[in-house]
C-alpha cells in the first residue's frame, strides 16, 4: 500500500485532482482509498469521495500533525478494510510544516515511509506571490502560504488552463529558479493526461520531499495566519426534498458574492450533496471573524432558498477560528 500525502494551500484543486487520479487507478484495476482532513466535523470532501465510490476516511477536529496517531490509525483502517493499493491523505489547506510533523514522524513509525509529497498551489495566487502582485490576503496568510511551498519537494501548480500557456510555462521557469532542486509539475485537474503524469511522477521511486532539514518557521505568525482563517461548517437539510440543481452553484456564487463586497479574502467556498439527496454540506474558509462569516453564509442560504420556495434547517454548525498548531511530534 503506497500514501501520497497531498498538501497546498486552499483552493487549489486537491480534490479534484485526487479524484481524477483515483478513476484513472481504478480503471487499471488498482484499489484506492482517501484520508480526508479538517479542523472541523462535517466535511465535504469526504461526501464527494464516497459520492465517487471511493472509499474515505476521516481525521477531524485538527490537522494530521495535531492529530498524528488519529491519521496513523485511519490509514491502518483503511488498509484493513479496503486493502487499497494507493492511499491519498489530503492536510487541510492552512497546513504547514508538514514535513516535520507527519512525513518525518510517518517514516520513524511502524507504519513505514510515505510514498511521496506533493504540495498543490493555484497559478493564479502562484502569478501574484511570485510577481509581487497584491496578494489578496493578509500577510500573514502569505507567510503561510509561502512556507507550504518551500518545504515542498514536488511542486504542483495546478489550474495551468486559467493562464495562457506560455505565461503558465514561465511561471514554472521563474518557481524553478526559485527553488532549484525542486520538482514542479505544471498540471489542470481536469486533464486526463496531466493526471496521469502526475501519478507516473509520484509513483517513481526517487519521488519524495526537499531536504533533511525541519522547516524554518515562525509558529507565532503561522497560528496568526490560520486563527485569521474563519471556519464555517454546516449540515443542511431542505424540508420539500432534494435541492434543484442549480442550487449548489448559486449558493456558492451568493457567499462568494457577499465575502468580495465585504473585501474578506475566500479561501474555499464547498457544497455537497448528503447521501439521501435531501440536503447538504457546507465548508467555507474565508478571511474575516468567524460570527461575520456565519451571518454571510447563513443570509446567502436563506436568499437562494427563499428564491426557490425552499424551507430549510440547519441540522449542525460551527463557525470558529482554528486553535494554536500544538503537533504531536515534530522532528528536525
Amino acid at each position: 500500500m503506497k500514501v501520497h500525502l497531498v498538501a497546498g494551500f486552499l483552493g487549489s484543486g486537491k480534490t479534484t485532482t485526487i479524484i481524477g487520479a483515483c478513476r484513472a487507478l481504478s480503471a487499471r484495476g488498482k484499489r484506492v482509498g482517501v484520508v480526508t482532513n479538517d479542523q472541523g466535523r462535517y466535511l465535504v470532501d469526504t461526501a464527494l469521495f464516497r459520492s465517487s465510490s471511493v472509499p474515505a476516511v476521516e481525521v477531524v477536529g485538527g490537522c494530521f500533525c495535531c492529530r498524528f496517531d488519529d491519521f496513523r490509525k485511519k490509514i491502518r483502517e483503511l488498509g484493513t478494510e479496503s486493502r487499497p493499493d494507493a492511499v491519498f491523505a489530503e492536510s487541510v489547506g492552512s497546513c504547514s510544516d508538514i514535513v516535520a510533523t507527519v512525513v518525518k514522524p510517518f517514516e520513524l513509525a511502524a507504519d513505514g515511509r510515505l510514498a511521496s509529497f506533493s504540495v498543490f498551489v493555484d497559478i493564479r495566487l502562484l502569478r501574484l506571490w511570485l510577481n509581487g502582485g497584491a496578494f489578496p490576503f493578509s500577510e500573514e496568510v502569505a507567510y503561510l502560504f509561502s512556507k507550504q511551498i518551500e518545504e515542498a519537494g514536488n511542486v504542483v501548480i495546478n489550474k495551468a488552463d486559467l493562464l495562457p500557456a506560455p505565461e503558465a510555462e514561465a511561471l514554472r521557469v521563474d518557481l524553478c529558479r526559485r527553488l532549484p532542486g525542486r520538482r514542479v509539475r505544471l498540471q489542470s485537474a481536469f486533464a486526463e493526461a496531466d493526471i496521469n503524469g502526475w501519478l507516473a511522477a509520484i509513483d517513481a521511486s526517487d519521488t519524495g520531499w526537499a531536504s533533511s532539514a525541519a522547516l524554518d518557521i515562525d509558529y507565532d505568525r503561522y497560528a496568526t495566519a490560520e486563527s485569521s482563517l474563519a471556519w464555517y461548517d454546516a449540515t443542511v437539510t431542505l424540508a420539500a426534498g432534494s435541492a434543484p440543481p442549480e442550487l449548489p452553484d448559486e449558493l456558492v456564487s451568493r457567499i462568494t458574492e457577499r465575502c468580495e463586497a465585504a473585501k474578506r479574502p475566500v479561501g474555499r467556498i464547498k457544497l455537497a450533496a448528503d447521501a439521501g439527496g435531501g440536503g447538504f454540506i457546507i465548508n467555507a474558509r474565508v478571511e474575516t471573524a468567524p460570527a461575520e462569516l456565519g451571518h454571510i453564509v447563513r443570509d446567502s442560504l436563506s436568499e437562494i432558498c427563499a428564491e426557490h420556495r425552499l424551507r430549510y434547517t440547519i441540522d449542525a454548525e460551527e463557525c470558529f477560528r482554528p486553535s494554536y498548531p500544538k503537533p504531536t511530534h515534530r522532528i528536525g
